[in-house]
């Protein structure tokens, strides 16, 4: 599935008001083997974050392409994005003209550690009703850097998920690898922190599991996500559109 065939669908979904709410509020994964838009938040009681955790060979392509959607259903003024990430492919997000992203080139423990205050100056304004209605948080690969998870229990991804508890404004969204944390053939530890696991895969097909009102596990449901366009065409495809449109 190409890019330009799910922002297609997303447009035919939200012609009206509720389907647009609806998007937003669960965040558009894929499509199930219906054609139906899979969201990643579906548990009807308060979660205690949105997290939407991505395991998998093909975790960062499918973050890109998540942001590349989110794009398309926030506009800019309603919501901003903090990228964490020592991969450089994300310092991508800031040519694209309908996201208002910022995106630090987290290389070590300092850098991360100055993020990390720059995220709680946000929270403490978002408190005060200042900034964007809603925030997404990315991290992805910051596990691989030298000196993190030293106890193999993800340590600092839990503190940015700790740190926005309970807020219904927030996002995160995470890319890590499990194989070397206490989580390894468990997932289900670690999203259940969140709502959502997905297992991405590199032929553009992913795997979702969720986290039932009761704590267990859903059974793994098959999508297909928009996978064969390269980052850079699809940030150029999004400009050209908002071009189109006038919105940019």
């Amino acid at each position: 599935m190409r890019l330009e065939e799910f922002t297609s669908l997303i447009s035919s979904a939200v012609l009206g008001r509720e389907a647009l709410l609806e998007l937003k509020n669960g965040l558009p994964l894929g499509v199930d083997e219906k054609g139906d838009i899979l969201l990643s938040q579906r548990r009807e009681r308060t979660l205690t974050t949105r997290h939407t955790c991505v395991v998998g060979a093909g975790r960062s392509e499918f973050l890109q392409r998540l942001l590349l959607l989110l794009s398309c259903v926030y506009k800019k003024e309603e919501a901003c994005f903090l990228l964490l990430s020592p991969y450089k492919e994300y310092g991508e997000f800031l040519r694209l003209k309908g996201m208002d992203a910022t995106a630090p080139y987290i290389l070590n423990a300092a850098h991360f550690e100055y993020a990390m205050n720059a995220l709680k100056d946000v929270k403490e304004m978002r408190e005060r009703g200042e900034g964007h209605p809603h925030l997404f948080v990315l991290l992805d690969g910051v596990e691989e850097l030298q000196g993190f998870n030293r106890n193999g229990d993800l340590e600092e991804l839990r503190g940015v998920i700790e740190l926005l508890a309970h807020r219904e404004d927030v996002d995160v969204l995470c890319g890590v690898d499990l194989v070397d944390s206490i989580f390894k053939g468990y997932p289900g530890a670690f999203v259940g922190i969140g709502n959502c696991l997905v297992t991405a895969q590199k032929d553009g097909k992913a795997y979702v599991t969720y986290v039932e009102n009761d704590a267990s596990l859903s059974l793994p449901m098959e999508i297909e996500y928009p996978a064969d366009t390269s980052l850079a065409d699809g940030i150029a495809f999004l400009n050209a559109r908002l071009q189109e449109c006038g919105e940019a």
